[in-house]
């Protein structure tokens, strides 16, 4: 299975929903060896029908991104950090894939800023959540998802998905 497959399968499901798909991630391809390759797989699924803005604040992983995605014309990269840029913005998403820091704050962060900019259906995923399928923390080191877990679980439609490298939450909106 594809480690990103969970994230190509939801961005299939918005594409069955809306013509053109805009979409925003935190945290862009960081080195030639990493598995997931988030930002090509997202720009690859979305083709000419949609565009992604991947945002990091190491001009080196954009610089790698660059180089792996070369092939594809629908990414803007943007160096920043993540917060500063989602403040700037002032247009609509369908899909956010939130995955910049291994660190609960900055990814709750990110959510309180990207939520309001969501259309209505789109999807923010986060991905190593280090939320297990039943709810509570796994074993991994993977702690991104645990704040908005913890905020938002009873508060909107949010589901624990399984990934080949740990657990990725799925929020729709």
């Amino acid at each position: 299975m594809l480690i990103m497959q969970r994230v190509v399968d939801s961005l299939n499901e918005l594409l069955k929903k809306f013509k053109y798909i805009k979409a925003v991630e935190t945290g862009t391809i960081r080195s030639f060896d990493e598995k997931h390759e988030s930002t090509k797989h997202i720009a690859k699924t979305l083709g000419d029908r949609g565009d992604l803005i991947s945002i990091d604040s190491s001009p080196k992983a954009i610089e790698v991104s660059k180089k792996i995605c070369r092939k594809l014309n629908n990414i803007q990269w943007v160096c920043s950090k993540s917060t500063d840029h989602l403040k700037a913005l002032k247009e609509k998403f369908h899909f956010a894939l939130l995955d910049s820091a291994n660190d609960p704050d900055v990814i709750w962060d990110e959510f309180l800023l990207v939520r309001p900019m969501m259309v209505e259906g789109g999807i923010i995923m986060i991905d190593d959540a280090g939320i297990s399928p039943s709810g509570g923390r796994d074993k991994s080191n993977a702690k991104k998802g645990y704040k908005v877990w913890d905020k938002v679980e009873n508060v909107l439609p949010i589901s624990v998905v399984k990934a080949p490298h740990g657990t990725q939450l799925k929020i729709q909106v």
